[in-house]
């Protein structure tokens, strides 16, 4: 009996760390995901990519220079917004010269929808900052 009671409590034991290390397991790949700043944007019911994070918009900040993200990934035609969200103006640049450059004047905003499949990239002229978009 007490052989069958030490051994329903290692069981247990057991069943605590395995749950432990599943949970702080999940966890790391929540936060590998988040740093990698991989954004995606779906219009169906499919799933991301397990380096994607879900967005809820399709907005780029524009912080210190900074693009808030590094990729993009959106549906043919989804309108893309650039958002300065502080107090210096910048130059959004479209290496793949889809559009002229746009000023981003501070509190100010500029859209544009992708009308062909393919992958972008654009910058903040004067700085080290590009976003990779993906337009499928």
């Amino acid at each position: 009996m007490e052989k069958e009671s030490a051994f329903s409590k290692i069981n247990a034991i057991l069943l605590v760390v395995v749950v432990v290390l599943v949970g702080a397991l999940v966890g790391l790949v929540v936060i590998t995901v988040k740093k990698s700043k991989v954004v995606t944007m779906t219009t169906s019911a499919a799933e991301p990519a397990a380096n994607t994070v879900k967005m809820a918009s399709n907005e780029v900040p524009v912080v210190k220079g900074i693009f808030g993200i590094t990729e993009l990934q959106v549906p043919l035609g989804t309108p893309i917004m650039w958002s300065n969200r502080e107090g210096g103006g910048y130059t959004l640049i479209s290496m793949n010269k889809i559009f002229p450059e746009q000023q981003l004047e501070a509190g100010k905003s500029f859209s544009y929808a992708i009308q062909k499949p393919g992958e972008y990239f654009f910058g903040i002229k004067g700085e080290n900052s590009i976003l990779r978009v993906v337009v499928r």
